[in-house]
């Protein structure tokens, strides 16, 4: 007979001023987590994405990600969330997460606020407006023309694209194949769009992300995709060097996120990337499932 697994599972809000807004996360942890049918477990929750948390001690802890179709090598709010969860067990206010990308150290401030230091932005090809417009089902003049729209990395890349207006933003549509085809072409997670200007005052620039993924076409709270923006911004002049905002992303889909940046540095080798924001508890439970 398969011996059960049992582990521990908590979901939480993440990039949310209290529960039901911003990005969802699922949380598995336990003595038998790292047996778990991961990829299974992550399509049950149907979430964005979920997290395993494997058997450790001190503030050095693996854990993987997982979207419900594929794994990630490394994801915003699923280590902001997955640190918020490993730092309810420690004494200190710091913990480094690996992932596949690498080791991503997260800080907590007396205040909640908890800030993850991205790694070293890498940046890769210009994109046309004309294949960006086809992908965002938009006029090529909802495009702002002064910031060249790029491929970046901070461990998962995107294309970050900016509109002449909040406007502009707004009136956005996933476009379905044309989208996914430049996902595939340029080798990007999704796009990443800004704009300058708040939907209310809580935030200075807004964004949408539209990505890859058939159970989540747009993302409430991409913290990946923020920090590629925010290395994108201050190469490109949209901010000025060293630049803190705070982005409001989600609200077009009755989950507003906000996402809080640090951003330094002038040349591509030391910029340097935190992305900060809140974490909300919201369901903890246990499952007890079957090997597959």
């Amino acid at each position: 007979m398969v011996p059960p697994l049992r582990l521990r599972v908590e979901t939480y809000d993440v990039f949310a001023s209290k529960p039901f807004q911003g990005n969802q996360l699922a949380v598995f942890s336990g003595e038998d987590v790292a047996r778990a049918p991961m990829q299974a477990l992550a399509r049950e929750m149907n979430y964005a994405e979920s997290t395993f948390v494997l058997p450790g001690e001190g503030e050095k802890r693996r854990f993987r990600i997982f979207t419900c179709e594929k794994e990630l090598p490394f994801a915003g709010h699923p280590t902001l969330g997955t640190a918020y969860h490993v730092l309810r067990d420690l004494e200190g206010n710091s913990v480094e997460l690996e992932c596949e990308a690498g080791a991503v150290r997260v800080t907590r401030e007396d205040s909640g606020l908890l800030w993850m230091r991205q790694l070293p932005p890498t940046f890769g090809p210009l994109l046309s407006t004309a294949e960006l417009s086809t992908a965002l089902g938009c006029d090529e003049e909802a495009l702002d023309k002064t910031f060249p729209a790029q491929v970046v990395s901070t461990g998962t890349p995107f294309a970050i694209v900016a509109l002449r207006s909040l406007r502009a933003l707004e009136e956005l549509s996933r476009s379905g194949a044309p989208l996914g085809f430049l996902c595939k072409t340029r080798g990007v997670v999704g796009i990443y769009c800004v704009a300058m200007g708040g939907r209310d005052d809580s935030h200075t620039v807004s964004a949408r992300s539209f990505v890859d993924e058939v159970t989540v076409p747009e993302d409430p709270a991409t913290g990946s995709a923020c920090g590629c923006f925010a290395a994108w911004s201050v190469r490109t002049g949209f901010l000025q060097s060293p630049a803190t905002a705070v982005v409001g992303q989600g609200f077009e889909m009755g989950r507003p996120s906000l996402l809080h940046v640090r951003v330094g540095g002038g040349g591509d080798s030391d910029i340097c990337v935190q992305v900060g924001g809140r974490v909300v508890p919201v369901l903890t439970g246990a499952t007890v499932c079957c090997d597959t």
